[in-house]
């Protein structure tokens, strides 16, 4: 049965997984990711971050109200997204053939495992808007993605080391209205970053069941 998509809720169960930092799961909900190359940003900008992000969330335990959320945002994503926009390291996704593979890794299990909504493909990092179908978590979701298309993608290339990096930004959409933003973010987010449209792929899945 497809699952209709809610807001987040407080009230409801929520699960924890323990990577790096915590990504947090629920039911029925419509999640944000963000996954990139594992060379997309210089390390001692990651280290940065990853001190003043942790020091953050240590008085900011999960989950958060909006207010919250949108502080994180502002404070850690957004700056993030602005390093990456900068289009550091090998940018392999400007391959049209590398972002083929990587765009096919996400229609492949488009409406039995997940519902895929809007993405766009960047050089250097992928945006996904997404909601798992209720047997399906998201980390399994985004593993099998990036397996699929960095065995792909080793085949074309002499490329060493790592292809993606295995921690990214996962986000559960609050509100209608924050879904709107997610989408109006990814739509535009090539031509904020001043792309030539031979640099990235802008698409759609089956969509959200609303």
């Amino acid at each position: 049965m497809k699952p209709n998509f809610s807001p987040i809720s407080p009230g409801d169960s929520l699960q924890t997984h323990k990577r790096n930092l915590p990504h947090w799961e629920q039911t029925g909900r419509i999640y944000f990711l963000t996954w990139r190359l594992a060379d997309s940003i210089p390390q001692q900008k990651i280290k940065e971050l990853s001190w003043q992000k942790r020091t953050w969330l240590s008085h900011h335990p999960e989950p958060w109200d909006e207010e919250s959320a949108n502080e994180y945002h502002h404070l850690f994503t957004a700056r993030w997204q602005r390093w990456l926009d900068q289009g550091h390291g090998s940018c392999l996704l400007n391959s049209e053939v590398f972002r083929k593979i990587t765009e096919s890794s996400l229609h492949y299990f488009d409406g039995t495992r997940y519902f895929l909504d809007d993405y766009v493909l960047m050089p250097n990092h992928v945006h996904v808007l997404v909601m798992p179908n209720e047997a399906f978590q998201i980390s399994e979701i985004t593993h099998s993605w990036k397996s699929f298309s960095a065995h792909e993608m080793c085949k074309l290339t002499d490329h060493k080391g790592p292809i993606w990096m295995k921690e990214g930004f996962d986000t559960m959409v609050r509100s209608m209205k924050q879904l709107d933003r997610f989408r109006s973010y990814i739509r535009n987010n090539p031509e904020n970053a001043n792309l030539d449209p031979i640099q990235y792929t802008l698409g759609k899945g089956r969509g959200i069941p609303m």
